[in-house]
């Protein structure tokens, strides 16, 4: 007996975040948007960075690019100092 899933949806986000951020860091958040679909599709992006010790959030991003059928472009998050 086999069986056989599929992990995937329409329209899909996958982070690339830096392996080690220091203090006074500049962080250089990417992350790589693909649309399966043989449309155009709208979505909305948030990222959220939150402080380890009180969990409040500390910056917030905001990026609401739809990317266009394959191949997609990553959109751009500009740089933001890392601040503890």
């Amino acid at each position: 007996m086999e069986k056989e899933a599929i992990t995937q949806k329409d329209l899909m986000v996958f982070p690339n975040p830096p392996r080690f951020v220091r203090q006074g860091d500049t962080v250089i958040f990417s992350a790589k948007t693909v649309n399966l679909s043989d449309r155009i599709l709208a979505g909305e992006v948030t990222l959220e960075f939150f402080d380890a010790i009180t969990l409040k959030p500390v910056n917030v991003l905001d990026p609401t690019t739809p990317p266009p059928p394959p191949p997609s472009p990553i959109p751009p998050i500009p740089p933001q100092p890392f601040r503890s």
